[in-house]
Order: structure tokens, then C-alpha cells, then sequence
């Protein structure tokens, strides 16, 4: 078992994998962005998801069956992407956990000297650009040499290890025996990253949680003086009792706003002037203002003047000729739709007179029309054996409700991941070995090596020779002290 686990973490933690996945997140997101997604008020209405595939056709001609049965017009639901989402957090998961060893192992015990550093004070060490390291002799003691190094690392801020023995190894047994002080500054930053792939982790999740278990319906109208139930497995339902709407003198509106009340249960639980900043919060749903418009009530009769039905019809949609606003009538019973069309206010347009209503009604097969009649108010028109009656106009407000369980996720995520690039980017780890051992020759006192892990960013080798010339200036202000440069070759400094 444990070697499955094993052989798992390495699976999904290897840089192919976690490449893979990536790209596979990035072509199904292009692909979400690039072909038209089904909007929320049709992506769980088989009829009206129908409806508005039959306005992908001229688009998409014959491949539209196949894109839709691909779930390429709802890629940000469809389990594929949340699998794909839910694999990726894997293996950032599993990356994170084969680095946090290593990571934490630098940060808790980097104080151990690393003899390729001080190998680098040798004229016959290979170049490096990895590191920094300067030599540096002074006449002061090995324990008044420790002293002034410590202090002046100390005083620079960094975090010192006291100085320790350091016993000559096999090949330089003839050295002497050399104290080690270490010092450090900023050593838990690189732990960082893990934030940062924390961060992602958490976003994916709070994305899947709201895909999964929220909704937003950005089209949501609701007949002013009449409720309409929000749905989602829920039993809340927003009453509309009016709305006010001001306009300048170009007739542009200025304000608009809904006295809204919402009932979970029949029951009121909250109610508020909505407006477009000023949403309604409450049993865990956002109520926004977003558009109004005007709504006409049809009374829809059989052959033998029977009322089949009796709604209220938001003509909430423009058509292509942003002259006239459609809405959709479903008959009980009956596989065909009926489109009501009005001219907007304030439009022209010359096939429909101001104050008139077009029915449509639209055969369930091909989508071909069967019949349609061009009503005024009061008036009715008898289309495929129903008569339709247009009663009256009234007025609509158009909401947007939204439940997002998946933000608070989300937002801590984004908090992480503020931490984690500002830790990464902002700041720099120092780490120092400086060690500090007799010289060979006695006459020559104490030598000094100053050795850093410079990396190949320029700021840190200037900070490494900032310090080599700090160190220098108190060395010899505690004792007479001579510079020895090394041999010009790229990667040391002295």
C-alpha cells in the first residue's frame, strides 16, 4: 500500500504530469471562451436549453449535436473539467509534497557548511556563478575575530548560529582546525511557494464548490406586483411589490430600483430597495438589480374556449435587430413554442407598429413557424387551433441572483497567494558562512573566509560583497587587516 501511495505522489507530482494537466486546463478554458456557452436561465431547462440550441445551428451547422453532446457549450460544468480541475489540485497537492521536505530541510539545517563554498577559496577551485567568496587576513585572534564577525552579522539583522568547530577533512589535514559562524536572514521565505500552490489549490476548489453546489442566474425577471420562485432545489421565492425608475432630460435612466421581499417557505425572511450596488444578501443567495423592462400578460384558449393558460411573459431578450424585445411562451401540453415580440421604446421598427404584439408559434420539429398574427391590446388571434389574447402590459424587473458557497474558498486562496508572491518576489533569503581559522603561516594571524550561496541574481552578489566590505572595515578597525584577493575567474569576488 505504501508503495502505491509512493508511486502515486510520484506520478502526480512529476513535472509531466502537472504539465499535462495544465495545458489540458488552458485548451478547455480557451475552448469555454471561444464557443458561446449556454447561459444559466437555459443550462438546466432541457426546454429551453432546446430552444437555445436551435440558435447555435446557423453557427455551428451540423456539429452543434456533436459540441453539445461533447458539453462544449457548458464547458465550466461539465465533469470533465471539473475532473480535470479536481486532477490538477492533485497533483499541485503532490508536487507540493515531494518539496516541502527539501524546502523545510534548507530552512531548519542550511547552518551546515558546505565545503564546495569554502573549496572556492582555493586558486585551483573551478568557477562557479552560484556563489560568492572572499578571503580576507587579519592580525586579530581566532576569538576576537569571531567576536567582530558576529556582531557585525547581527547588526545587519540576520539571525546567527554560534560559532562551532570545524575539523579539517582528509585532504587538508595539514590546515588548521577553523570555527564556523553561520547567519541567515529571511530563511522561511522559500516556504512561500508552498502558499502559492496552496493558493491554486484552494481557488480550483472554490470554483468546483460553486459549479457544484451554487448558481447564478443573470436573468432572472420578476413581474412587478407578482413572485417568482428561485429554484435550484430551494424553496425561496422573491416577491417583487414595485419599482421606480428616473431618467434625465436625454432620457437616459439614472435609477432604477425593486422593494423586493424574500420568502423561503412562504415565509418573509428579508426585504430591501434593491439597486444595482445595493443587493439583497440572505439564507445564503445575492439578489443584484441588473435590467427592467415591460411584460405582457396572454390568456391562451382551446377550440373550446377553454383557458389553457393564463402568464405573465417577460420580454426580456433583443432581438438581432435591436428593434423590438422578444419573450417565450410555453403552452401546457403543447411541444411548440410561442415568441412574443414588441418594438422597444423608443426604436422604430417598420415591420411592427408601437403598441402591437407579434405571436409566432413555432412547430416542435425544425423549429418551422405555423402560424403567426400581429395583435394590438385587448385583441386575439386564433394560431394552430388556440386563440391567444393579448390582456395587457406591465412591468418587469430583471434580476440577478447569485449563490457562491465557493467564494469565501476562493478568496482565501487569493489571500494566499498575495502572501506567497510577495514573499517569493519581495524578499530574498541570505544565507553566510564565514569561517575563521589560524593561518598557515603564524605570522599572517587569522584568516578569513566569507562564503554566500549569491544564486546568479546580481542584488544578492551586491549584497555579498556589501557585507565582505562591512566585515573588512570592522576587522580592521579591531586590528590591522590586509585584503587577499583571489585569482580573477568568474564567480568569486574578493
Amino acid at each position: 500500500m505504501r508503495r502505491r501511495v509512493i508511486r502515486a505522489v510520484s506520478f502526480f507530482g512529476s513535472k509531466q504530469t502537472g504539465l499535462l494537466l495544465i495545458l489540458s486546463m488552458g485548451v478547455s478554458s480557451l475552448l469555454g471562451t471561444l464557443i458561446s456557452q449556454a447561459p444559466d436561465t437555459v443550462r438546466n431547462s432541457p426546454q429551453g436549453y432546446a430552444v437555445w440550441l436551435e440558435t447555435m445551428r446557423p453557427r455551428f451547422g451540423d456539429a452543434t449535436d456533436l459540441l453539445s453532446q461533447l458539453g462544449l457549450f457548458t464547458v465550466f460544468f461539465s465533469p470533465w473539467f471539473r475532473a480535470i480541475a479536481l486532477l490538477l489540485c492533485v497533483s499541485i497537492i503532490a508536487a507540493t509534497v515531494q518539496r516541502l521536505p527539501v524546502l523545510w530541510a534548507h530552512a531548519v539545517r542550511g547552518h551546515v557548511a558546505p565545503d564546495r563554498l569554502f573549496a572556492q577559496a582555493s586558486p585551483s577551485s573551478p568557477p562557479s556563478s552560484s556563489s560568492a567568496t572572499t578571503v580576507m587576513s587579519t592580525t586579530a585572534t581566532v576569538a576576537e575575530t569571531v567576536a567582530v564577525v558576529t556582531s557585525t552579522l547581527r547588526a545587519r539583522r540576520l539571525r546567527v548560529v554560534p560559532a562551532h568547530d570545524r575539523s579539517p577533512d582528509r585532504e587538508n589535514a595539514d590546515r588548521p582546525a577553523a570555527q564556523i559562524v553561520y547567519a541567515d536572514q529571511f530563511r522561511f521565505l522559500p516556504l512561500g511557494t508552498v502558499l502559492s500552490h496552496a493558493s491554486f489549490v484552494l481557488i480550483i476548489l472554490g470554483v468546483v464548490v460553486t459549479n457544484t453546489g451554487g448558481f447564478r442566474e443573470n436573468q432572472f425577471p420578476v413581474v412587478v406586483g407578482s413572485s417568482a420562485a428561485i429554484g435550484h432545489g430551494t424553496d425561496l421565492v422573491v416577491s417583487a411589490r414595485s419599482f421606480t425608475d428616473t431618467y434625465d432630460s436625454m432620457g437616459r435612466p439614472t435609477d432604477y430600483a425593486s422593494e423586493l421581499v424574500l420568502l423561503d417557505g412562504g415565509h418573509p425572511i428579508a426585504e430591501q430597495t434593491v439597486r444595482v450596488n445595493a443587493p439583497l444578501r440572505a439564507a445564503g443567495v445575492s439578489i443584484h438589480q441588473s435590467y427592467f423592462g415591460v411584460a405582457v400578460t396572454m390568456r391562451v384558449q382551446d377550440a373550446a374556449g377553454a383557458t389553457l393558460t393564463e402568464p405573465t411573459v417577460p420580454l426580456q431578450w433583443s432581438l438581432t435587430d435591436d428593434h423590438s424585445a422578444m419573450g417565450i411562451l410555453a403552452v401546457p401540453g403543447r411541444p411548440s413554442m410561442v415568441y412574443l415580440a414588441e418594438t422597444v421604446s423608443g426604436r422604430v421598427d417598420p415591420t411592427l407598429a408601437p403598441g402591437f404584439l407579434r405571436v409566432v408559434v413555432v412547430g416542435a420539429e425544425g423549429a418551422q413557424p405555423v402560424g403567426a398574427a400581429t395583435i394590438a391590446q385587448g385583441q386575439s388571434a386564433t394560431i394552430d387551433g388556440l386563440t391567444y389574447t393579448f390582456v395587457r402590459e406591465r412591468q418587469f424587473t430583471g434580476l440577478m441572483v447569485v449563490r457562491d458557497p465557493g467564494a469565501p474558498i476562493v478568496w482565501v486562496g487569493a489571500g494566499l497567494m498575495v502572501i506567497g508572491l510577495i514573499t517569493t518576489l519581495f524578499f530574498r533569503p541570505r544565507r553566510v558562512w564565514v569561517e575563521i581559522r589560524p593561518a598557515t603561516d603564524p605570522a599572517h594571524g587569522t584568516t578569513v573566509v566569507l562564503a554566500s550561496a549569491a544564486s546568479r541574481d546580481p542584488s544578492a552578489r551586491r549584497w555579498a560583497d556589501g557585507l565582505a566590505g562591512e566585515l573588512s572595515t570592522r576587522l580592521a578597525a579591531a586590528a590591522p587587516v590586509a585584503l587577499a584577493p583571489l585569482p580573477t575567474k568568474a564567480g568569486h569576488h574578493a
